[in-house]
């Protein structure tokens, strides 16, 4: 683990997504807004599910897309939040629907506590994970 260098606090950061590309900016983007952070990537549902239940240390905040190949980001949401040991970890989903009932869907029941439609450039991605990290990582 390593220490951001603003404010000494140490970022342990899950993505969960099928998608190498959507890997690799989000990765980057991360990197660009807390360059001391710890990503970890993952690109099968039942992978980050294992990941979670054996690793020791446990991500501060998790990317999930809802729309996998093998588990559905929603099915994972929802063990994630139902089990005591990792209910607490902040997850954000980046999602392709911008549905206001998927929406809701997603923050009522599934109790996602944050979500964003997949941005489509760079900079929008920045500003995602500023935000993020201000509301989840403060």
């Amino acid at each position: 683990m390593k220490a951001d260098g603003l404010n000494n606090k140490m970022y342990n950061i899950l993505i969960v997504d099928d998608n190498k590309d959507d890997h690799f900016f989000l990765n980057r983007a991360i990197l660009k807004v807390l360059p001391t952070a710890t990503v970890k990537s993952i690109f099968d549902g039942a992978e980050a599910i294992q990941y979670l239940f054996k690793e020791n240390i446990l991500p501060d905040l998790i990317f999930l897309d809802l729309n996998m190949d093998q588990l559905s980001g929603s099915f994972i949401l929802n063990i994630i939040k139902k089990n005591k040991k990792l209910s607490k970890i902040p997850v954000i989903v980046l999602t392709s629907s911008s549905s206001l009932a998927d929406r809701m869907n997603l923050k009522i029941k599934l109790r996602a506590n944050d979500f964003f439609t997949k941005p489509i450039n760079n900079e929008e991605l920045i500003k995602i994970i500023l935000k993020v990290k201000d509301k989840w990582l403060a």
